[in-house]
């Protein structure tokens, strides 16, 4: 484990726990000689949770938070969520603890939460535990190369694409695409957001968001944007999300999360005839810059981010 501070603390100070203390060593392999103290506290950490993240959770030898539990075996692997999760593929969660990577599909007491804030051997991003805590992720956090039946968006409950390897970067060996299919099926009036951020390596690699009133495609290096559609003017569509690769060996990655929640302002089925009475919110942001907008519909080109909103 590395702690990292901003300042070092001077004399008298310097010797109290919670700092490394190093010395180095002339006639050594290894440059410097430390001392590393036991006591942490105020330590500052810079972490990510990434969608399938259950929560942080206390852990002990003698209290483990999975019934089921099983410490997997990672060889010589670095431990992350990536490794963890392909050594833990035949359960339904797995736990990081430090160095350890934990299988199990039966979850403990979710109420006993705990302070997750120790780096990831493998991915210093990544959170790996902490001191008698457990981070705990579901096995679906490593994504996937679209799905194989349609999901159903539910209200309150956000969804996330995530390109293929997904928190790590996946390279393609050969050109290809990968094809997501959401629903859009409930009763009363409700809106819909659509969050994007994406990193992409080759050229003529694109990602698009295609439904009955949303068209959005993406492509260049990188980029963000957000839609939102308030109220949503269908209550039955499909979304489809198609992820295609024309420049393989080229690292890739993307997350797209939906958001449906209920139109408070609007309880009734929207006009799907005439559309809704308010026009959608886009942002797009990517590293150049240029907007265009039409009149009969709302066409939005960010950089080399495209987006066309199509009004019943």
């Amino acid at each position: 484990m590395v702690i990292k501070r901003n300042t070092t603390p001077s004399e008298p100070d310097f010797f109290l726990d919670g700092y490394a203390v190093c010395n180095k060593i002339e006639n050594s392999e290894l440059p410097l000689e430390c001392e590393f103290r036991e006591t942490c506290e105020m330590v500052p950490t810079v972490s990510c949770l990434v969608p399938g993240y259950q929560g942080c959770y206390s852990h002990t030898a003698t209290a483990p938070f999975f019934f089921d539990g099983v410490q997997a075996d990672l060889g010589d692997e670095q431990v992350n969520i990536q490794t963890c999760a392909k050594a833990c593929s035949n359960s339904s969660y797995l736990g990081l603890f430090g160095q350890d990577c934990i299988c199990g599909s039966v979850l403990g007491d979710r109420s006993n939460v705990g302070l997750c804030d120790l780096e990831c051997q493998g991915d210093d991003l990544q959170q790996c535990g902490g001191v008698n805590a457990i981070s705990v992720y579901g096995a679906d956090v490593i994504g996937q190369c679209g799905t194989s039946e349609p999901v159903e968006l539910t209200p309150n409950q956000p969804y996330y694409v995530t390109s293929p390897g997904f928190p790590g970067r996946y390279m393609y060996t050969s050109a290809g695409s990968c094809i997501w299919t959401l629903g859009v099926n409930v009763k009363a009036s409700h809106n819909l957001e659509v969050m994007t951020a994406y990193d992409f390596a080759g050229l003529g690699n694109t990602l698009s968001i295609n439904a009955k009133y949303i068209s959005i495609t993406y492509s260049g290096r990188d980029g963000k944007s957000r839609i939102v559609r308030a109220p949503y003017a269908a209550l039955q569509d499909t979304i489809t999300v198609s992820f295609r690769v024309s420049s393989p060996s080229t690292l890739n990655d993307f997350h797209i999360k939906f958001s449906l929640t209920p139109d408070s302002m609007n309880t009734k089925a929207p006009d799907e005839q005439t559309g809704p009475a308010t026009a959608p919110i886009i942002e797009s942001t990517t590293s150049k810059a240029m907007q265009a907008v039409s009149t009969s519909g709302i066409s939005t080109a960010v950089g080399v981010v495209t987006a066309l909103v199509i009004l019943a």
